[in-house]
């Protein structure tokens, strides 16, 4: 707790630590007022940076797609530190089974696809599937072999030269969707470019959403996009995948 206090020391007054809200492996997070406004403050751990957290990368991205009105507004950010600010957003966890459900996933739909549209021109060349390399190469000497392999079968077969890579957020779980007259997309820490069939492979999944509510959520997301069930299925078992090599690899690192 020394080093923290050294870190925003600097700060000085323009802070002041409310409570902490979450405390993992990788990062705390406090509800703060700075400079008077009620914000949040995440402060990363060491084992942030094994993962290969950008934080740079992060706040790179935050700043260039403000104007989308999908993310928190960054107040501060000291990456050299592990040190980042935004204010609090108010809002609820989404809930995709309110009699409102159909405008709410036709909303979500939308939102991510502003995202996927997003110009990929000024956005760093980094692509998700080196933060997957990071978490194969940290399991490799452990008795995971099954799960590397699986998972180099299936990159080769979904992801080639002619791959369209998209900005994606590449987290989008029920804690990070929030409705608050909108749809806002938290926690941006691995955001960058993949495939944009992992975020939907993500969602679908993840809120396990029906045939009939894909179809509600792909009326806000496109009507010209045409799902391809196969592969979607495929992006669905990487991304279990993904999770399981995430999870084995914060455990090899404590």
């Amino acid at each position: 707790m020394h080093k923290e206090s050294t870190d925003l020391s600097k700060l000085g007054n323009r802070i002041s630590i409310t409570e902490l809200i979450k405390f993992d492996e990788i990062s705390k997070i406090y509800l703060c007022k700075f400079d008077g406004i009620k914000s949040i403050l995440r402060k990363d751990m060491p084992l942030s940076k094994s993962l290969n957290l950008d934080r740079k990368r992060e706040v790179d991205i935050l700043y260039k797609i403000k104007d989308l009105s999908l993310s928190p507004q960054i107040l501060y950010s000291d990456h050299k530190s592990g040190i980042m600010i935004w204010r609090y957003v108010d809002g609820v966890e989404i809930d995709i089974f309110s009699d409102k459900h159909e405008r709410i996933l036709a909303e979500f739909g939308r939102q991510v696809k502003k995202v996927h549209s997003f110009s990929t021109e000024n956005i760093e060349k980094y692509n998700f599937l080196h933060s997957i390399e990071t978490y194969k190469n940290i399991i490799s000497d452990t008795s995971n072999s099954s799960l590397v392999g699986e998972m180099n079968a299936l990159i080769k077969t979904l992801y080639s030269k002619n791959t369209q890579f998209k900005l994606c957020h590449n987290d989008l779980t029920k804690p990070n969707i929030l409705m608050n007259g909108s749809v806002s997309l938290l926690d941006w820490e691995y955001a960058c470019l993949n495939d944009p069939y992992f975020d939907l492979a993500t969602i679908f999944s993840n809120f396990q959403l029906d045939k009939v509510s894909i179809e509600f959520f792909l009326k806000g997301y496109g009507n010209d996009f045409n799902l391809d069930s196969h592969k979607l299925n495929q992006f669905i078992r990487l991304v279990k995948l993904t999770e399981k090599a995430w999870s084995e690899s914060i455990k090899a690192l404590i």
